[in-house]
């Protein structure tokens, strides 16, 4: 009964067509990720990209004081979650 009514409405072809076209939309985006980095330098030009550090090749920042700030702030919030896992850790 159940087989029988796979093969009599092309249940076989229909699987085959679902597969092949999964399988090759898994391809499109394998490539697109293998090229992605390739995109990117061509949208990205190397000179407009800063380091991840956000200082220039010269030691100063891009935005001036703006990422010393971000920086003393970010060290300040992870020093606070130190203070805090302490605390907590050593509850008695």
């Amino acid at each position: 009964m159940g087989v029988q009514n796979i093969i009599d409405n092309q249940g076989v072809s229909l699987v085959i067509t679902g597969m092949t076209i999964v399988f090759l939309a898994l391809v499109m985006v394998s490539i697109l990720i293998a090229l992605l980095p390739k995109i990117l330098d061509v949208l990205l030009p190397p000179e407009s990209a800063e380091p991840a550090h956000g200082h220039s090749a010269h030691g100063h920042s891009a935005h001036g004081g703006a990422a010393r700030t971000r920086e003393s702030s970010d060290e300040a919030l992870v020093a606070a979650i130190g203070v805090a896992l302490h605390r907590r850790l050593n509850r008695k």
